[in-house]
């Protein structure tokens, strides 16, 4: 009888909280909502030998978590991280609870002989469940 009892019990008080929910208007379980910013942008002109930080931050603004979340920076041949010593690097898998986020910067050098011009670079933001994300940047080598 005590077991029978117990079980009554934990389904009204299920059944409250979903009444709860409901009553204010929100739904039991919420998407995520991903958001992904720049902090601190490149230069807008850099000399050759140049180093310089790119930040950026991802934000989970909703109630979903977001999983797998690979942040990848994708540049012209000329520049490299410092990290990789090469033109590309990605971070992940990271992952976001709700309502929280996270800063990457990217430490980046400009090649001694880099020839003068405009350089388009890109931060990619991928994750398992959102739209990917893409974040163009540009500088000018003088």
């Amino acid at each position: 009888m005590k077991a029978s009892a117990a079980a009554v019990l934990a389904v009204v008080a299920l059944l409250l909280v979903v009444a709860a929910w409901v009553w204010i208007g929100r739904p039991l379980f919420e998407e995520p909502k991903f958001k992904a910013e720049l902090v601190s942008p490149p230069p807008e002109k850099v000399s050759p030998g140049d180093t310089f930080e790119v930040v950026m931050q991802v934000l989970n603004q909703g109630g979903g978590f977001v999983k797998g979340i690979y942040i990848r920076l994708e540049m012209p041949d000329g520049f490299v991280t410092q990290v990789t010593g090469n033109n590309t690097r990605t971070v992940g898998p990271n992952s976001l609870s709700p309502h929280d986020g996270f800063g990457q910067s990217f430490v980046i050098t400009a090649s001694k002989d880099i020839a003068p011009g405009s350089y388009a670079m890109r931060i990619v933001v991928t994750a398992d469940n959102i739209s990917p994300h893409i974040i163009p940047l540009e500088t000018e080598v003088a």
